[in-house]
C-alpha cells in the first residue's frame, strides 16, 4: 500500500446500476436528517473550492461601424445601416409590369390633385371647387394623352394584331393585352413619367404649359416630379445605377466586401463574401481575406465610424431551459427533456451539445454587453474581480493559428489563405431578423443533359406582366400557337412515296428550354470548360425573319449578358433552381423596404430533352 499522499476529487457521478429497475432510485426518497446530509456529501454539495466567486468584470471594448461596400469590382458605395445589408447588396431595378405602371400613374394623379388642393386654399382668391376640379381633368387629360417627348405618357397598345409578329409575346398572353387596351386612354403610365423626370433638366409641367390652366397649378404640378420621384424610390429600393448589382451571372450567386474602420487609425477591417446565394445573409458568409490590396478603394479610414468604451458589470450565471440544478432535490422544468434525445452515430454535433448541457451546464458565466448591428467588436481586455478582491484577467480561448485543425470558434471568422493568428473580433452584419417574400415572379430549373452533352436552362416561372408570375411551359404553347396561326406554310407538298420510314434532321423541345453548351475558353490549348448560353431554333412553315428563327429567354435570369456563359461547376449532378421574387422587411426604425432579389437552391438530379439529329422514323400517314 502506498503511502504517497494525493487529493482525490470527482466532476462527474455516474451510477453502476446492478438490475434494470430504477424504481426506487429515481423516487428520491427523504429521511432522517443525517441520511439527507450523507446524500449532500455524496453529491459534493459540501466540497468547498479554493476560489472567489466573480462579483465584478471591466471589460474594454473597441467597435467599429460599417462604412463602405463594393460589389463584385464596381464602385465603392456609403453603407446605409437604416438598410438591411441584403437590400444594398441584392436590390435591382424591377421590370415595369402593368400594374406597378398604373400604381405610378394612379399616384402621380392623387399627389398633383392633394398639392394643388392645399396651394390653392393659400391663394388670395381661391378656386371654386368645381372649377378646380375642371383644371385639374384638364391636366390629366393632357398627361393621358401628351404630345411630346417624343412619345405619349399613355399606355402603348400595338394595332397590327394581324401581322405584327415581333409583339408576339404581347398578343399571346391575353390577360396582359386585355388589361393593358382596358388601361389605354383611361390611365396614366406612371413608369414613363417616372424614366423622364429622372433627367434633371426636365420638368413635371411640360404638358400644363400646352393648356390655359392657373399659375399656381402649373407651378404646384413643377414640384410634385421631385416628391413623386422620391416616393418611387421610397417605396421600392432600386440602385442608383441600374446596371450595378450584387449579383455575378457566370457564378450564379452574389459577391461584394464590405469595410469598416480599424481601431489603428489609418486602415479598415475587410468583409468578403463572394459565395452568397441562399437569400438569408449572416456573419457565417463572410471571410477575411489573406491581403487587401485589391480592396484599397475600399479602405476609407473615417474616425467618425469607431469607438471605445470601458463597460462595467456584474456578471451573472448562464442559465438555460431543462438546464440541471446543482441542489438534490430541486427538480428541472419538465418542459424540456434531454433525457429524451435519441442521436445517431454520426451525431456528433447533438451528443457533444447534450453532454456540454448535461455535466458542464452551471461553470458559465454572463457579462452582458450590447453591440449595433453593422459594427465589429474587439475585447482589448476583460478583468474579473472575486469576492477576495483578486483580479484575474481572461484571455480568449481560442487564439490560436487560424488553421489550427483544433481550433474551435462558433461566431469567429476564417481569414482566408495564410497562417497567421485567429481574427477573434465580434461581426453582427446588419442583417434581416424577419422576412416577407413573395411568390416566384421567376424561376430557372439548370439541369445537365448527359446525354445530349448539354446544360439545360429550364424556364418554369416567367413574368405575366401583371405582378406575378405564370407557367412558362403553358405560355410557350400558347406563342407557339399563335405564331402558327400567323404562318403562312409553303404550298409545295412532297412527293407520294410507298416508303415506310423518312429521314428527320432533328427534333425540337419546348421553348422554355433554353441550351447552355460547353465550350473551351482560352484557345485549343486550354483546357477550361464553360457553359455558353445559346439558342434553339423555331420550326414554323411559313415564318421568316431574325426575331423569329431562333427561341429567346424570356426570363431576366436567363437574359443575362452577350455573350451569357457560366461556370461549368456552378451547376452540378443536382442541378441548380434560382428564384426571383419580391422582399419585404420592416426595420428597427419602423421603415418599410421593400425590393427584387434572387437566390438559388439545389436542384432535383438530372434530366433528359430527348433532343437527337440525324433520325430515322416511321413515316406519318
Amino acid at each position: 500500500m502506498s503511502n504517497t499522499p494525493g487529493i482525490q476529487s470527482w466532476n462527474r457521478l455516474e451510477p453502476r446500476p446492478r438490475s434494470d429497475k430504477y424504481e426506487r432510485a429515481l423516487r428520491a426518497e427523504v429521511r432522517d436528517a443525517l441520511w439527507m446530509m450523507t446524500r449532500q456529501w455524496q453529491f459534493g454539495e459540501f466540497q468547498a473550492e479554493d476560489s472567489g466567486s466573480a462579483i465584478f468584470s471591466r471589460v474594454n471594448v473597441k467597435t467599429s461601424t460599417l462604412n463602405k461596400y463594393q460589389l463584385q469590382g464596381q464602385s465603392v458605395q456609403d453603407m446605409n445601416i437604416n438598410e438591411p445589408l441584403e437590400t444594398n447588396i441584392e436590390k435591382e431595378s424591377p421590370e415595369f409590369d402593368l400594374l406597378m405602371r398604373m400604381e405610378m400613374g394612379r399616384h402621380w394623379e392623387n399627389l398633383v390633385r392633394t398639392e394643388v388642393t392645399k396651394e390653392n386654399a393659400l391663394q388670395a382668391t381661391p378656386l371654386s371647387n368645381a372649377a378646380l376640379e375642371a383644371e385639374l381633368e384638364l391636366v390629366f387629360d393632357e398627361y393621358r394623352s401628351p404630345t411630346g417627348l417624343g412619345g405619349d405618357l399613355n399606355f402603348y397598345v400595338p394595332q397590327d394584331i394581324a401581322n405584327d409578329t415581333t409583339e408576339s409575346l404581347f398578343f399571346s398572353n391575353p390577360e396582359l393585352y386585355q388589361a393593358t387596351e382596358a388601361a389605354a386612354g383611361r390611365a396614366i403610365d406612371g413608369s414613363l413619367l417616372y424614366n423622364w423626370l429622372k433627367t434633371p433638366t426636365n420638368n413635371a409641367n411640360i404638358y400644363v404649359t400646352l393648356i390655359n390652366v392657373s399659375a399656381f397649378v402649373s407651378s404646384t404640378i413643377g414640384s410634385c416630379g421631385t416628391k413623386f420621384v422620391q416616393w418611387f424610390e421610397r417605396t421600392y429600393s432600386i440602385p442608383d445605377v441600374a446596371t450595378e448589382s450584387g449579383w455575378h451571372p457566370q457564378h450564379l450567386e452574389y459577391q461584394f466586401a464590405c469595410a469598416a474602420p480599424n481601431d489603428d487609425t489609418q486602415s479598415s477591417h475587410v468583409f468578403i463574401a463572394d459565395e452568397y446565394h441562399q437569400g438569408r445573409l449572416d456573419w457565417y458568409a463572410f471571410d477575411y481575406p489573406e491581403s487587401t490590396s485589391a480592396y484599397n478603394n475600399l479602405k476609407v479610414y473615417d474616425s467618425s465610424y469607431t469607438e471605445e468604451e470601458f463597460h462595467t458589470v456584474i456578471p451573472t450565471t448562464a442559465s438555460f431551459a431543462g438546464m440541471p440544478h446543482s441542489r438534490w432535490w430541486k427538480m428541472e422544468d419538465k418542459r424540456v427533456d434531454f433525457g429524451d434525445i435519441n442521436p445517431a452515430t454520426t451525431d456528433i454535433a447533438k451528443i457533444s451539445f447534450s453532454e456540454f448541457a448535461l455535466v458542464y451546464s452551471n461553470d458559465w458565466m454572463i457579462f452582458p454587453y450590447t453591440v449595433p448591428a453593422g459594427s465589429i467588436s474587439d475585447i482589448k481586455s476583460l478583468v474579473v474581480t472575486d469576492c477576495f478582491g483578486q483580479r484575474t484577467s481572461i484571455s480568449p480561448a481560442n487564439e490560436r493559428n487560424n488553421n489550427d485543425w483544433s481550433r474551435w470558434s462558433f461566431f469567429g471568422l476564417h481569414t482566408r489563405g495564410g497562417a497567421a493568428n485567429a481574427n477573434l473580433r465580434l461581426f453582427i452584419p446588419p442583417v434581416i431578423d424577419q422576412l416577407q417574400e413573395s411568390e416566384p415572379i421567376e424561376s430557372v430549373n439548370f439541369i445537365r443533359d448527359e446525354t445530349a452533352n448539354m446544360v439545360w436552362g429550364i424556364e418554369k416561372i416567367i413574368p405575366n406582366g401583371l405582378g406575378g408570375g405564370m407557367d412558362a411551359y403553358e405560355t410557350a404553347l400558347k406563342h407557339v400557337d399563335f405564331l402558327k396561326q400567323k404562318a403562312n406554310p409553303s404550298a409545295t407538298t412532297p412527293a407520294d412515296n410507298d416508303a415506310k420510314i423518312e429521314y428527320q434532321i432533328s427534333n425540337t423541345v419546348p421553348e422554355n428550354w433554353i441550351p447552355f453548351t460547353p465550350v473551351r475558353i482560352g484557345g485549343l490549348s486550354s483546357r477550361e470548360i464553360q457553359l455558353q448560353r445559346a439558342a434553339m431554333p423555331r420550326f414554323i412553315d411559313g415564318l421568316t425573319g431574325n426575331d423569329i428563327e431562333r427561341v429567346r429567354p424570356r426570363s431576366v435570369l436567363l437574359s443575362g449578358p452577350s455573350p451569357y456563359y457560366i461556370f461549368e461547376e456552378e451547376v452540378p449532378r443536382s442541378g441548380a433552381i434560382v428564384k426571383r421574387t419580391w422582399q419585404r422587411t420592416r426595420t428597427e426604425t419602423g421603415k418599410i423596404v421593400t425590393w427584387l432579389g434572387r437566390r438559388k437552391i439545389n436542384g432535383r438530379g438530372e434530366g433528359h430533352s430527348n433532343l437527337s439529329f440525324d433520325r430515322i422514323i416511321d413515316k406519318r400517314e
